[in-house]
C-alpha cells in the first residue's frame, strides 16, 4: 500500500498539472474544432449535439464564451478523473509524473472535444474495475463511450483480463450500452464506415514512446508470471487495456491504464519507467513550447489551426452586410464566434442583402449562383502563418435578392 505522503505528493503533482493546464487553456487560442463545438452547442450552425457539444455548453454557461470558458470544463473533469486510481497505484508518484509524460493527454485533456470524455470515462472504468465495482466501471464505460463509440472496447478487454467475472459485469455493461444506445443506433445506420481504424497511428504516437516500451516489457513479464498469484496482475490488466485501446480511436481513454500498468513495474523494469517519465515531460514541455513559437512548419502539424478565424470574422462584421452565407459549417462557427455575425451554411434564409463566403479557389461560378439573383466580387480575406506564408484564404462575395427557393429575381 502506498504511504499517506506518496499519495500527497501525486495529489499536488495532480493538481498542480490542473492548475497549469487552465492557464494554457486560457491562453492558447481556439482551434476550428472547437469553435465547431461551441456554435453547434449554441444552435449557431446545424448538426447534432453530441456530448463533447454539451459538455461545451455547460462549460460556456459557468466560465463564459472566452476560450477558458470553452475548455474549463473539459479541462477540470480530466485533470480530476486520475485521482479515483491513485489507491490503486504502487508507487502514486510515478503515476501522476507518468501522467505529465503522455504528449497526446497535454492535447486530448485540454482542448473542448470528445478527449475529456475519453480520458475521464477511462479513469472511472479502470477504477471500479479494480475495484470490484462494475456499475462504476459501466458509468466510466458509458462516460468514454459518449465521446467516442470505440470506447465500448473497454469491456472485451475487461473481459480478457478478468474472464471469471463476466457475471458480475453484466449490470455495468448493460448501463453503458443504454447511455450509448442512441449514438450505437446511429452508427449502425449511418457511421459504420471503417473510420474506427482511421486514426490508429496517431493514436499510437500519441503515447510516450518510452513508456510504451516499458508497459509491453512489464506486461510481458507479468504475462510470464501469471498463476504464481491468485486473480489477475494488475500490471498485465491495466498495461493490456492501455494498449489495446490505443488501437482505436478512442486511445485516450487507454492513456490511465497504460500508466498504471508502467508504474507498477519494479526493478530495472522501475528505473525504466523514471526514464520514460522524463522522456515523456520533454516531448510534453516541448509540444507546449512549440504550441506558442513553432519550432517547425510541417503538414498535419496539430498546433497550426490554433487561432484560424479571427481575422476573417472581423473583415466579415466590417462589411456590416447580414446574413451571411457559407459553404462550410466551419466558416460559418467561425464568422459568428468572431464576428457576431448571423450565419448560415447555404440555403439559408432570403434576403435581399446578403454575403457568400466560401474558402478560396477557382473557377468562375460560386454555389450562392443557384439561390441569388446577382453577386459582386470576389473580395479575399487572408490570415498567415507565423513565417508569413498564407495559413487561410477565403473569398466573400455581395450577393442581392436571395430566396432558398431560388434568386428572388430583384432589382439591384
Amino acid at each position: 500500500m502506498p504511504s499517506v505522503n506518496a499519495r500527497g505528493g501525486a495529489v499536488l503533482v495532480l493538481l498542480g498539472a490542473l492548475c497549469g493546464r487552465l492557464l494554457l487553456a486560457g491562453s492558447l487560442p481556439l482551434t476550428e474544432a472547437e469553435v465547431v463545438l461551441w456554435a453547434r452547442a449554441r444552435g449557431v450552425v446545424p448538426g447534432d449535439v453530441r456530448a463533447a457539444a454539451l459538455l461545451v455548453t455547460g462549460s460556456t454557461d459557468i466560465f463564459g464564451q472566452a476560450p477558458l470558458g470553452i475548455r474549463a470544463l473539459g479541462v477540470v473533469i480530466s485533470g480530476l478523473a486520475p485521482l479515483l486510481l491513485l489507491r490503486h497505484a504502487a508507487d502514486p508518484l510515478r503515476f501522476a509524473i507518468l501522467l505529465l509524460g503522455l504528449p497526446g493527454l497535454v492535447w486530448s485533456g485540454l482542448f473542448a472535444g470528445t478527449g475529456p470524455l475519453l480520458f475521464a470515462g477511462g479513469c472511472a472504468a479502470l477504477s471500479g474495475a479494480l475495484g470490484g465495482s462494475w456499475l462504476f466501471a459501466g458509468a466510466g464505460v458509458a462516460l468514454a463511450g459518449l465521446g467516442d463509440l470505440a470506447a465500448l472496447a473497454l469491456w472485451p478487454l475487461l473481459w480478457v483480463t478478468t474472464p471469471g467475472n463476466w457475471r458480475q459485469m453484466l449490470p455495468g455493461l448493460l448501463l453503458s450500452l443504454l447511455a450509448t444506445g442512441p449514438a450505437l443506433h446511429r452508427a449502425v445506420l449511418h457511421e459504420l464506415d471503417g473510420s474506427v481504424l482511421a486514426a490508429v497511428p496517431l493514436s499510437v504516437l500519441s503515447g510516450n514512446p518510452g513508456l510504451l516500451l516499458v508497459a509491453l516489457a512489464a506486461g510481458a513479464v507479468a504475462l510470464r508470471k501469471r498463476g504464481e498469484t491468485p486473480g489477475p496482475s494488475p500490471a498485465l490488466h491495466c498495461t493490456l487495456i492501455g494498449l489495446g485501446l490505443l488501437l482505436t480511436t478512442a486511445g485516450a481513454a487507454g492513456f490511465a491504464g497504460l500508466v498504471l500498468g508502467g508504474s507498477l513495474a519494479v526493478g530495472q523494469l522501475g528505473r525504466a519507467s523514471w526514464v520514460a517519465a522524463g522522456l515523456g515531460l520533454l516531448l510534453s514541455a516541448g509540444l507546449v513550447a512549440h504550441s506558442y513559437r513553432p519550432v517547425l512548419l510541417f503538414d498535419g502539424d496539430p498546433t497550426a489551426r490554433l487561432g484560424v478565424g479571427p481575422d476573417l470574422g472581423r473583415a466579415v462584421e466590417a462589411w456590416g452586410v447580414e446574413p451571411v452565407y457559407t459553404s462550410t459549417v466551419e466558416d460559418a462557427a467561425l464568422i459568428a464566434y468572431y464576428g457576431g455575425v448571423e450565419s448560415f451554411v447555404l440555403p439559408g434564409p432570403a434576403a435581399e442583402h446578403a454575403l457568400f463566403v466560401r474558402p478560396w479557389r477557382g473557377g468562375p461560378t460560386i454555389a450562392a449562383d443557384a439561390y441569388c439573383a446577382d453577386r459582386s466580387g470576389p473580395n479575399v480575406v487572408s490570415e498567415y502563418n507565423a513565417d508569413g506564408t498564407p495559413l487561410d484564404r477565403w473569398q466573400v462575395y455581395e450577393l442581392w435578392g436571395c430566396s432558398p427557393a431560388g434568386p428572388l429575381a430583384l432589382a439591384r
